[in-house]
């Protein structure tokens, strides 16, 4: 199992250091926008996802985690992308990103 850890940076006035807002899920992009997620870390999830599929690859984002084969079958679009014969790198790179970017943090 690959696990990619994301470098967790102190984000100043961010709504999930709220206690009145409570423990509502954050999405893989608002981690991304918060600098919770790094480019690194999600290239290399998606560089790990697409030369093995069948291997586990997860995200790791502050104290939540990405399972990297469940958000792309979970996501329609990235699924479908990824099913396509024809499709080429960058469509199927975009097609993770996608889906990553888009599923809850957990």
């Amino acid at each position: 199992m690959a696990y990619v850890t994301a470098t967790s940076l102190s984000v100043a006035g961010d709504v999930r250091d709220d206690p009145d807002l409570g423990d509502e899920a954050m999405i893989g992009g608002e981690a991304y926008r918060a600098k919770l997620l790094t480019d690194d870390a999600l290239d290399t999830a998606i560089s790990a996802y697409l030369a093995d599929p069948s291997k586990p690859v997860v995200v790791e984002v502050g104290k939540g985690r990405l399972d990297v084969a469940a958000t792309v079958l979970a996501n329609a679009y990235s699924t479908e992308v990824l099913a396509r014969e024809g499709a080429t790198g960058p469509q199927q790179r975009n097609a993770v990103k996608t889906a990553v970017l888009l599923a809850p943090v957990g």
